[in-house]
C-alpha cells in the first residue's frame, strides 16, 4: 500500500537530513492410582450367560458447584463524587480517600459474598466498631449493603455509594531512533498507549506499528518487504505511530494496540543513497500481550481531525500550546496525518512545487502527527505547537490513482498557529435569540445540557482548546450524534455563537449551533 513511500517527499527529508548534517514434563500417574495388568492367559473373564432383569439404577449428581466469587481489588470511585473512591488491596488492607489524601485506613477480610472489616484507625467511638457488609461486584460496579445496623454515618454514607472500577493510568513506552535502529521495548500489554519516540539520529525518522495478519510470522514480513513494501503491507494492519519528526526533537501519540505480533519500522530513506531506514536496520519486532488488569481510560480530545479520500477536516486557525488531536481515518484507503512547520514566508504552493522538484533546503520541518491508520481506526496525536504556519499532509500513495501519493490529490492542508488565547470561555445559560424555548447550560466543571424549555434533551461533556469548543460523550441515540465534533467559539460578553470547524454529521446539533445564544442573566 505504501509502496515507494514518500515519493518526492522522500528526497526532500532527504535534504533535509543533508542539511542537518552538515550542521552537526512426561505426565505421571497420581500417587495411590492401581497400575493395570493382563488377565491372566489362562483365566478368561467368564462370560454371563443371562442378561441382567434390570438396569443399574443411575446415581443422582448434583449440579457443579458455582465457583466462589472474588472480592475485586484495586481502586474504586464513587460514581456519585468522582473525588471518593476505595482502594482494596490483595493483601487485607483498604483505604478511603478524598482526593488522593487516604481519611481512614485499616484491614478486612472476605467470606463469601460477606465483607468484613477487621480494623480502622477512626477516632469516633461509633466507627470503632467492626461491621459486616454484603457485596456484590459485576465486573466493572461494586455495591455493599448492611447485613446490620453500622452505627458510624460516615462509613454507612460511604458505602451507601455505587463505586466504579478506577481506569489504570495510561502506560507509556518511550521510543529511540537512532541512525539506524530503534531503542524500544520487546513486549507491552495490550489498549490505548502513549508513545513517546525521540530522534537522536542526523536524519529525520518516524515511528510506524504495524500488527501482522493472524499466522504471519516476523520473518514472512521482513522476507515479504525485500519484495517491496506493497506485498509486505498486505500482510499487516497499519494501527498508526508518531509522524516524522527532524533531528533533536521529539513527539508523541496515543494508540489502540490489539494483542498480536507487531513490527515496528522506518520508512524514511537515507539522504546518501535512498535506501530505506528499515533496510540498514530500523525494524523491531514487539510482542503485545493480552491486557492482564483495569484498562488505560481512552484519551480526551481537543480537536476531532477526519481523515478522507483526499482530504483532511481541520480548522483554518488553531492556538498555540499543548493540544490532543483524535485522528480518524474515514477511508476509504490509509491516511496519516503528518505535520510540517513551514519555513518563514513559505506557502503550500512552496511545499508541492518543492516535492515536484527538489532544490535547496527544504520549506519546512517535520515535527511528528500520526502515521499511517487502516479506515476504521483512530488515535490521538499530543502536539505542542508555536506560533507560526503549518501543513497537514498525507503521503500515503493511492492504488487507485496509480501510485501517486495522497498529497498530490489534494490531501495537503495550510493552517495557521496563532499565539495562546487568553479569553476564557463562558459558563452558564445562554438562550437562543430566535427561539427562546431553546437554550444551552455550559457549566464550570466541563458538563453542558441542551434544553427545551426546563427539560434537558442532551447532555455530555466539553472541552476547550482556545477558540475551540470539542462535544464530547454527548447523550444522543442517533448514530451520527454520537462521538466527538468541534466548533470555534465567539464570545463578546454577552452573545455566543458557533463555527463549524469540520463537518458534523448530525443535524440538530449542527442547527442548534448555526444560532447565536445571549447569556441569561
Amino acid at each position: 500500500m505504501k509502496n515507494n513511500r514518500l515519493i518526492s517527499f522522500t528526497l526532500a527529508l532527504m535534504l533535509f537530513a543533508l542539511a542537518a548534517c552538515s550542521s552537526a514434563v512426561p505426565a505421571t500417574m497420581a500417587p495411590g492410582t492401581a497400575i493395570p495388568t493382563e488377565a491372566p492367559i489362562n483365566q478368561p473373564a467368564p462370560i454371563p450367560t443371562v442378561a441382567p432383569t434390570e438396569l443399574p439404577t443411575a446415581m443422582p449428581t448434583e449440579a457443579p458447584a458455582e465457583p466462589a466469587a472474588v472480592f475485586p481489588t484495586g481502586r474504586f470511585v464513587s460514581v456519585k463524587d468522582g473525588a471518593l473512591s476505595h482502594q482494596f488491596n490483595d493483601d487485607g488492607t483498604y483505604a478511603f480517600l478524598v482526593g488522593e489524601v487516604p481519611v481512614v485506613e485499616g484491614t478486612y477480610r472476605t467470606e463469601g459474598d460477606l465483607y468484613i472489616e477487621v480494623s480502622n484507625n477512626e477516632t469516633d467511638p461509633q466507627c470503632q466498631e467492626h461491621p459486616t457488609y454484603k457485596w456484590s461486584f459485576d465486573g466493572s460496579t461494586l455495591t455493599f449493603s448492611p447485613t446490620s445496623e453500622d452505627t458510624c454515618r460516615g462509613r454507612r454514607e460511604a458505602f451507601a455509594d455505587t463505586y466504579q472500577v478506577m481506569a489504570s493510568a495510561l502506560p507509556e513506552i518511550a521510543i529511540d531512533a537512532a541512525d539506524f535502529s530503534y531503542t524500544a521495548p520487546e513486549t507491552m500489554s495490550a489498549g490505548w498507549v502513549r508513545v513517546n519516540l525521540t530522534n537522536s539520529g542526523q536524519e529525520p525518522h518516524h515511528v510506524q506499528f504495524l500488527r501482522l495478519n493472524d499466522g504471519v510470522s516476523v520473518a514472512q514480513f521482513e522476507e515479504a518487504l525485500k519484495q517491496g513494501e506493497g506485498p509486505a503491507l498486505g500482510m499487516t494492519q497499519q494501527v498508526g505511530g508518531v509522524g516524522a519528526i527532524a533531528p533533536g526533537l521529539s513527539a508523541q501519540a496515543v494508540l489502540n494496540l490489539p494483542a498480536g505480533q507487531y513490527v515496528i519500522l522506518c520508512f524514511v530513506p537515507s539522504p546518501a543513497d535512498g535506501t530505506a531506514h528499515h533496510a540498514k536496520g530500523m525494524l523491531k519486532s514487539l510482542a503485545v500481550q493480552p491486557m492482564s488488569g483495569a484498562a488505560a481510560s481512552e484519551p480526551s480530545a481537543d480537536l476531532t481531525v477526519r481523515l478522507k479520500d483526499y482530504a483532511f477536516e481541520l480548522p483554518e486557525t488553531l492556538p498555540a500550546g499543548k493540544m490532543t488531536i483524535q485522528v480518524v481515518n474515514e477511508g476509504p484507503e490509509p491516511h496519516e496525518f503528518n505535520l510540517l512547520r513551514l519555513a518563514d514566508g513559505k506557502t503550500a504552493e512552496d511545499v508541492m512545487q518543492f516535492l515536484s522538484a527538489p532544490n535547496g533546503p527544504p520549506p519546512f520541518m517535520p515535527v511528528g502527527g500520526m502515521n499511517g491508520l487502516d479506515v476504521g481506526l483512530s488515535g490521538y496525536a499530543e502536539v505542542d505547537l508555536q506560533p507560526g504556519n503549518y501543513l497537514a499532509i498525507c503521503n500515503i500513495p493511492s492504488p487507485k490513482a496509480q501510485g501517486h501519493p495522497h498529497s498530490a490529490l489534494g490531501m495537503i492542508k495550510q493552517f495557521s498557529v496563532g499565539s495562546v488565547e487568553t479569553s476564557s470561555f463562558p459558563t452558564g445559560k445562554f438562550v437562543s435569540l430566535k427561539d427562546k424555548a431553546l437554550s444551552y447550560e455550559f457549566n464550570a466543571d466541563g458538563s453542558f445540557g441542551y434544553l427545551v424549555g426546563s427539560s434537558k434533551v442532551v447532555e455530555g461533556t466539553y472541552t476547550i482548546a482556545g477558540n475551540l469548543l470539542t462535544v464530547v460523550n454527548p447523550s444522543e441515540t442517533d448514530a451520527q450524534c454520537q462521538g466527538s465534533v468541534s466548533y470555534q467559539w465567539s464570545f463578546d460578553g454577552s452573545k455566543l455563537s458557533f463555527a463549524p470547524a469540520g463537518e458534523d454529521t448530525c443535524k440538530p446539533r449542527k442547527d442548534s449551533f448555526d444560532e447565536t445564544y445571549i447569556l441569561s442573566n
